[in-house]
């Protein structure tokens, strides 16, 4: 496996610095970020590059969260997807959002559209048959060499994604096989599971840590 699983209370400046920033764009637009979210988002927000202005951005399950509002406020070009229609709660602003399910079938998106798709803690809230339709969407959707960052938890026992067992899917190498997206990580604390666990658990006993995985199409 090649992830990393997100410790509490071991931030890196850079990430406070980020979560900082974050905090007056969540007032800003009333947007959420609370629980995981805290160490999900400037993971994923390290993983883009410094300057987003016209970057073509995905966020795939965005809801009502911080994520899609920061990207928007540092120039991207963000197309905000979920299954809840959040766009009355959100002051007019130039990126839309609209319902999931399947989002070829939802908006004429053309193939190789985005240089980026994210999706923070989203794809294991899906019912199971929609795991692989979303992951082979993102794969068509994405630009050459463009990156699909993903968030989701993982279970104590067996180690593994959650809710994800049911396709096959349990394993980011799984994933990797399975819609030909290039695993493009360079991080693994796998091995730290249970130290990370026994922290996790003390301030939010869940269940699951948070991981992220980061894919590259070719």
């Amino acid at each position: 496996m090649t992830f990393e699983l997100f410790r509490l209370g071991k931030m890196s400046e850079g990430r406070i610095k980020i979560l900082k920033d974050m905090f007056k764009y969540m007032e800003k637009y009333k947007s959420f970020m609370h629980g995981h979210y805290v160490l999900d988002y400037p993971w994923v927000i390290e993983k883009l590059p410094k300057n987003l202005k016209g970057k073509k951005i995905l966020d795939l399950g965005a809801g009502f969260g911080s994520l899609q509002f920061y990207l928007y406020e540092k120039g991207a070009d963000v197309l905000s997807v979920d299954m809840i229609d959040y766009r009355k709660q959100v002051k007019p602003i130039k990126f839309k959002q609209i319902y999931f399910g399947d989002v070829r079938k939802l908006i004429p998106l053309k193939d190789n559209t985005f240089d980026y798709i994210v999706s923070v803690s989203s794809l294991e809230h899906n019912l199971p048959q929609l795991y692989s339709n979303s992951l082979f969407n993102c794969k068509s959707l994405l630009k050459k060499k463009g990156k699909l960052i993903l968030t989701l938890p993982f279970d104590e026992k067996p180690k593994v994604m959650t809710n994800m067992l049911i396709m096959g899917l349990s394993e980011p190498k799984n994933i990797e096989k399975m819609i030909g997206l290039k695993l493009d990580t360079d991080f693994d604390n796998s091995k730290e599971f249970d130290e990370i666990k026994k922290e996790w658990d003390k301030k939010n006993p869940l269940g699951f840590i948070p991981g992220g995985i980061v894919f590259r199409k070719i």
